[in-house]
């Protein structure tokens, strides 16, 4: 693997699965880059990844606004057209905020991008190509109500009688329904001769209008053959984008089998990044972190060690009783962890979830002294975090799926060094 001179290498390790998005979301915060290339084993990791990243990022409170999305790989179309179309549009999601980011130059907010050897290999439009392919329309603007008929039309939209999918759009009178095949939700376009007056999303399923809306980008539907970039997805990327690699040492036997097929899209991206991080469970040896590269040890542990199952044999009030047994001793391990120096944080999906998790505290003395934070949304996994002796990291996150109580969370800090 070749390695430039310039990028700059972090090597963390002692960080479990399930601590991943925690480590990740610490460290975008502390080392602000535009762009986070993020390059995880499979798709099911990269969504995981994906979720956990955006709930620690919203959990720590971090004021710089983070865009989380996925990168998957394209699928041929002889598998299924629909699914093919929906990652091919996912794909083209990225590339048009990639290529805003990078538009932009110098910005507060970080987009953090999220994929796999297979999918980064891939080849992407060139930037020139799908910059020419893409409309952006702002509300007030002059824009010719038939020249933008005639642009989604070379953009391979699809003319319906009503707009419910990407790809579609619908004319009304001086109106036109347009769903972007970047987009999430469709929008409004609202004509007074050629003048966009008004620019409005709106529900595909009611057809109401909602919100008002500045401006939107239109991309050219997956369908439309765009010349190949050279360089891959590097081109997308700013030369203040960073790079993290999950495992690396892992990921380095799908790069270099995909180097021998004569695919190699990875040593532009390390030659165009300013850094690169590892991050690993175990420290194993890497070529792109051996040498040169700074190091730090998280101690991270999954709590599904901590946490007992009822066998599957069980059934009714057995397994009922022996879930309630299971589900107090994991939270008697909680309040010794407490008792130890251990921040206590509940993730729970629902505010239902908090309550009945609240009345189970209360109704064991042993358990009152927990006194957990609770925190909105859903982890995947659970994981408590420590401090070597002599280190100083900055702060823990910890979450375990819990059948009733929700997740419960532990974060241990030094005095004055926690959030």
């Amino acid at each position: 693997m070749s390695v430039a001179a310039t990028l700059r290498r972090h090597k963390l390790s002692g960080v479990c699965p399930p601590a991943r998005g925690a480590v990740i979301a610490e460290v975008t915060r502390a080392h602000p880059a535009p762009v986070w290339l993020i390059v995880a084993a499979d798709l099911k990791a990269a969504e995981h990844l994906a979720e956990d990243i955006a709930f620690f990022h919203a959990a720590s409170r971090n004021p710089r606004l983070q865009v989380t999305l996925v990168f998957p790989e394209s699928i041929p179309e002889s598998r299924d057209m629909r699914e093919a179309f929906a990652a091919s549009s996912d794909r083209l999601t990225v590339l048009s905020k990639l290529r805003a980011v990078r538009g932009l130059g110098g910005t507060p907010d970080s987009l953090v991008v999220i994929t796999t050897p297979a999918a980064l290999l891939q080849p992407v439009p060139a930037l020139e190509e799908f910059s020419r392919r893409e409309i952006t329309l702002v509300r007030g603007q002059k824009q010719s109500f038939q020249g933008l008929l005639e642009q989604l039309q070379k953009l391979d939209y699809d003319s319906e009688a009503v707009c419910e999918a990407p790809g579609h759009y619908a004319i009304r009178g001086g109106i036109i329904d347009v769903y972007p095949v970047t987009a999430n939700q469709p929008y409004r376009l609202d004509f007074f001769g050629d003048d966009l007056e008004e620019i409005r999303a709106f529900d595909p399923v009611t057809q109401r209008s909602g919100d008002h809306v500045e401006s939107i980008t239109l991309s050219a539907t997956p369908r439309v053959q765009l010349d190949a970039s050279r360089t891959g997805l590097a081109d997308y990327l700013s030369p203040s984008s960073h790079l993290v690699f999950i495992e690396p040492a892992t990921l380095e036997e799908e790069f270099s089998a995909f180097a021998r097929d004569g695919t190699d899209n990875l040593t532009p991206l390390l030659t165009k990044c300013a850094a690169a991080f590892g991050i690993s469970d175990l420290d194993e040896a890497s070529a792109l972190f051996d040498e040169g590269s700074t190091e730090l040890t998280w101690d991270t542990e999954s709590l599904t060690h901590h946490r007992r199952y009822p066998d599957d044999a069980l059934i009714a009030q057995e397994r009922l009783q022996v879930e309630d047994e299971a589900r107090r001793d994991f939270l008697r391990q909680i309040a010794a962890w407490k008792k130890a120096g251990y921040d206590v944080d509940f993730v729970v999906s629902k505010e239902g979830e908090e309550q009945r998790t609240q009345e189970i505290l209360e109704d064991d003395p042993k358990l009152k002294s927990i006194k957990p934070r609770f925190l909105r949304g859903t982890l995947n996994e659970g994981f408590r975090v420590t401090f070597r002796e002599g280190a100083r990291l900055p702060w823990m996150w910890a979450g375990c799926p819990h059948p009733a109580t929700g997740n419960a969370a532990q974060r241990r800090t030094q005095r004055g060094e926690g959030t």
